[in-house]
């Protein structure tokens, strides 16, 4: 089920859904109103989480050759990625060519994790990575996660900072189990 959202300035305050449940201090990104999120886009832009509206060549093309964690990762992998998880993008509304996208995998009620997020390198500096990741959080916000992770590349940190992500805590506490053919990097 595609979520719904309504584009235009916010103020630089956040406040409170209809049932009073708060949202994050997302400065100018985000205010619940009758159940429906708004995000601040540059004009031109849409806000999507509909997964039949993904464009997954478009998807698979931005992540192999400007994402260097999926540089080698084949289209079939990606498909499969996106069937298994919760999809977002940002689509130019001249063109209506998806330019951003992120997902997530999650157990619905607990847990989830914020994986491939990228932006057209031809719309960065327009703040559809910062809008992109303000959708995320706000499509996530209802399930009262107990915990989102990501893995953050240089670049990302500062944004993912500014909705409060910081360092894991007990970073040597975190492991993982790696299949056979995966190179470490």
């Amino acid at each position: 089920m595609e979520a719904r959202y309504q584009l235009r300035q916010c103020p630089e305050s956040v406040s409170t859904l209809p049932d009073r449940v708060p949202l994050r201090q997302l400065p100018g990104m985000l205010i619940g109103v009758e159940q429906q999120r708004q995000i601040d886009l540059p004009d031109g832009y849409e806000f999507s989480t509909g997964t039949s509206r993904l464009d997954p060549a478009r998807v698979h093309y931005l992540l192999s050759n400007y994402a260097y964690w999926a540089a080698k990762r084949t289209r079939q992998t990606q498909d499969a990625a996106i069937a298994h998880s919760r999809n977002y993008g940002i689509y130019w509304v001249a063109s209506q060519q998806q330019v951003a996208y992120a997902r997530v995998v999650t157990d619905g009620v607990t847990f989830a994790w914020l994986a491939d997020v990228i932006v057209d390198p031809a719309h960065r500096g327009r703040g559809i990575g910062r809008a992109l990741i303000a959708g995320v959080v706000a499509d996530l916000e209802p399930l009262g996660l107990k915990r989102i992770v990501l893995k953050a590349s240089d670049e990302g940190v500062h944004l993912y900072e500014q909705f409060g992500w910081h360092a894991v805590e007990k970073p040597d506490a975190w492991m993982e189990l790696r299949s056979a053919g995966t190179v470490q990097r």
